[in-house]
């Protein structure tokens, strides 16, 4: 394999896993955004939009483009906006607050351009909150004195902040008035969630909410900010960025593309590496027999030299090679008419050769072939 094409592996693998583990080790996020009005999962928001509707309240949906409040509204639930509030959206909220509207925003950690359009901010409170209490008699219908937030973000206000809720120092609940209406902020998902309206403070803290509201009043929950926009057409480069699959597959591109390119690698076929020249037999033998010297092995190169001859004088006299060392001298002595003792003696001394100098065991070498060559020339 080339190294062009490793390489190309390579970069394939690691992009691999940084997606693997760009989708493993962050949790799912869950089918729909916190605090929506049509989820009925543990953290949606759809208990509170029914119950108030229960109540009789008109409740609608904000979710049209352009972004807009119906100054018919009396109140407006803003719950853990997710995409970024645009000039014209924080312009529209200020204006329907400033004519006598009362907006519910509930958020940990935003939207920045809306506080700071009413004078608020939301902070890291630098430990977790589990438990606020109320600060002053104004939850009163149906008395609350203390909710259980599990926050981490406090409130803060530059002028003119009214307390609801405590947890110590921090205010998680606390309003402003703005213009004719009023602005109150939560910075505590919990207690409006379809898992936290099921605590009897948390529920009680809703009905105080909208106490304010005349009864029937018209109500909305902003879903625009959840990302559900009517009639509005998401490509796929929208998709990727509000996904975190998304966001995995961006970074894996740019990551592979600066391999390729830190690595130096064309974008093209890859260049074929020169064939190494084959090692010659002669190579070959010199190497092994280098190893058995250097194993010191002359006892067991002795022995093999002791079969090649039995197999060669077997082939050439038509005998088998497999008879023990004394019989097959004594049947080439009995093939070629001559005495046995001189293979005999030659067998005898090549299976002893490990105790044989390397200068003695080339000699016996020398000598096996001599005998060989003549037991195997022709008569006459």
């Amino acid at each position: 394999m080339s190294r062009s094409r490793s390489g190309v592996l390579l970069a394939a693998l690691a992009v691999a896993l940084l997606v693997v583990t760009a989708l493993v080790a962050r949790p799912a996020p869950p089918s729909q955004p916190a605090l929506a009005v049509r989820s009925s999962e543990p953290t949606g928001g759809r208990a509170l939009a029914l119950w108030l509707e229960s109540l009789g309240y008109s409740v609608d949906e904000i979710d049209a483009e352009p972004y807009a409040v119906d100054p018919v509204v009396s109140g407006l639930f803003i719950l853990a906006p997710e995409t970024p509030f645009a000039d014209d959206a924080v312009d529209a909220v200020a204006h329907w607050v400033e004519g006598g509207g009362q907006l519910v925003l509930v958020t940990e950690d935003g939207p920045r351009a809306l506080l700071d359009r009413f004078g608020l901010r939301v902070r890291f409170a630098g430990d977790r909150l589990a438990e606020a209490t109320v600060a002053q008699p104004l939850l009163r219908q149906p008395p609350v004195d203390r909710v259980r937030v599990d926050t981490w973000a406090a409130l803060e206000g530059q002028e003119g902040l009214a307390p609801w809720l405590v947890a110590g120092d921090h205010v998680v609940l606390g309003s402003r008035a703005y213009g004719q209406g009023r602005v109150v902020v939560l910075t505590a998902l919990r207690p409006l969630s379809n898992e936290g309206l099921a605590d009897a403070e948390s529920a009680a803290l809703a009905l105080n909410l909208v106490g304010g509201l005349p009864p029937g009043a018209r109500v909305a929950f902003d879903e625009y900010h959840h990302g559900v926009v009517r009639g509005a057409a998401r490509g796929l480069w929208q998709l990727l960025l509000a996904n975190y699959w998304g966001w995995a597959l961006i970074y894996a591109v740019a990551l592979g593309y600066l391999y390729l390119w830190l690595r130096g690698r064309r974008f093209g076929p890859p260049l074929r590496d020169a064939v190494a020249a084959r090692r010659s037999v002669s190579e070959y033998v010199a190497s092994l027999g280098a190893l058995y010297r250097r194993a010191g092995q002359r006892g067991y190169v002795a022995d093999r030299l002791a079969d090649q001859l039995k197999r060669e004088l077997a082939t050439g006299l038509g005998l088998n090679p497999r008879l023990p060392d004394g019989a097959f001298a004594q049947a080439v002595a009995e093939r070629r008419a001559t005495s046995a003792a001189p293979l005999a003696d030659a067998l005898a001394r090549l299976r002893a050769g490990g105790r044989l100098a390397e200068r003695d065991l080339l000699t016996l070498v020398r000598e096996s072939d001599a005998l060989k060559a003549r037991l195997l020339r022709r008569p006459g």
